[in-house]
């Protein structure tokens, strides 16, 4: 990795030609669990230096690409690398710059919350849970503007519901409607378009829960307000 370092600073404009598909593969490969991990970031930050921001901004959009397409792949290193990726590329992004991304990402990590490796349900659920506190604050009123909240939840509400609420895996179910009422606790200014279908489906979560192994009580909402 050092050697390679070495070469990449006397060649940095023989290596522009391959950066848009050199740089994608790099940045989620700096989040593989073996030790190849450490390696990969020590050749990105020999690649982009003191231009790391602008060098990820500048290849956002193939970024997201490679990692999206990764929480599908057959390996699992890839999937879990994937799976941290994500969570770490929107990391601070303003809601205009992700919405584009928010439903392929969402579905891919749910995804992989039910993955057959151990690791990568780790992992995924990790990126969840960061993704999370990521989106309640955009859809918190007061932390955003009231109008982006509305328009914060518009996006992401039916996302959780179609690939979390509606998944086959009751884990994700669960962890889905945490979400949703969390929403409905810190967003509930912002959640009046959607108060229909927040009705519906803590409705539906009731009867899931009657009607199976889930516990009542973790779909009690304690907000009369919510």
């Amino acid at each position: 990795a050092f050697g390679f370092e070495r070469i990449l600073s006397m060649a940095q404009d023989e290596l522009e030609p391959f950066l848009p598909k050199l740089l994608p593969r790099l940045y989620r490969m700096q989040f593989d669990p073996s030790p190849m991990g450490q390696t990969m970031s020590v050749i990105w930050k020999g690649i982009v230096k003191e231009r790391g921001q602008q060098v990820t901004e500048k290849y956002f959009s193939a970024i997201v690409r490679d990692v999206v397409a990764s929480l599908g792949d057959r390996l699992w290193r890839t999937r879990e690398s994937a799976c941290h990726a994500g969570a770490d590329l929107i990391s601070g992004r303003p809601l205009e710059q992700v919405e584009g991304i928010m439903e392929p990402l969402l579905q891919g990590l749910y995804r992989c919350m039910d993955d057959i490796k151990e690791t990568v349900r780790i992992a995924a659920l990790s990126a969840l849970r960061r993704l999370r506190v990521i989106t309640r604050r955009m859809m918190d009123p007061h932390v955003a503007s009231l109008p982006k909240a509305t328009a914060a939840i518009r996006l992401i509400f039916p996302l959780i519901v179609k690939y979390g609420l509606k998944s086959g895996a009751e884990d994700v179910r669960k962890f889905a409607l945490n979400q949703i009422l969390e929403l409905s606790r810190s967003g509930a200014e912002a959640l009046q378009e959607q108060a229909i279908d927040l009705i519906l489906v803590l409705i539906d979560a009731v009867a899931a829960s009657q009607s199976s192994s889930l516990d009542y009580a973790q779909f009690h909402v304690s907000n009369p307000d919510a």
